[in-house]
């Protein structure tokens, strides 16, 4: 579904069931604020089931990397129920397959990049476990269950919607000063050298 105003008066749209909640010009300044945030991730996987071209792979792996850190500072009970748990497992494992045709992908860029004539049985086999990549990434997207990730997505806009904005800054206020604290010790002075993958992981979240 596409995003709707704040304001707009229309009244949600409907599939198979299931209500497009529309963001209430009455609504927490925090809430509303977070609420496209998750919607992203819900259209970016819809796009790359449509058409699981490069971008489409591109922003569906960042929809979800936001998505994970988003649910990170949100309350836990929402996620308790074992359909729930399932549905993120689900997103994981289409995040994990996605990035194996990714890094295929930027391999073979990278490759083209820094020679004009790279190894040709290096490059077969480059292609090749891309491809097998693609073909499985496109296998998991066809069995994914769309109406299970429309509820995971319906599920966590309610719990958006319901949140008291006073409280969730003060908890996120708690989860960034966690993650500034982890960033200090792997660059305080004397310490070996930190993984930067980790570093990473931490400052962008």
């Amino acid at each position: 579904p596409g995003l709707q105003g704040d304001s707009d008066p229309r009244p949600a749209k409907s599939n198979k069931g299931f209500a497009f909640p529309v963001i209430s010009p009455i609504m927490d300044s925090t809430s509303r604020k977070l609420i496209p945030l998750n919607r992203r991730w819900h259209q970016a996987l819809l796009a790359v089931i449509r058409h699981p071209d490069q971008a489409n792979i591109h922003h569906f792996r960042v929809s979800v990397k936001k998505l994970r850190v988003l649910t990170s500072v949100l309350p836990d009970r929402w996620k308790a129920t074992s359909e729930l748990k399932k549905s993120f497992r689900r997103i994981d494992q289409l995040f994990d397959q996605a990035g194996m045709v990714r890094e295929g992908q930027l391999h073979l860029k990278l490759l083209e990049e820094i020679t004009p004539k790279p190894p040709e049985k290096f490059l077969s086999r480059l292609n090749n476990r891309t491809s097998e990549a693609m073909q499985e990434f496109e296998t998991a997207l066809a069995k994914c269950p769309k109406q299970q990730m429309q509820k995971l997505w319906i599920s966590l806009e309610c719990e958006i919607e319901n949140l008291d904005g006073r409280d969730f800054l003060l908890h996120l206020n708690k989860k960034l000063e966690a993650e500034f604290k982890a960033i200090h010790r792997r660059l305080a002075p004397g310490r070996s050298n930190p993984r930067l993958h980790d570093l990473r992981i931490h400052l962008r979240r």
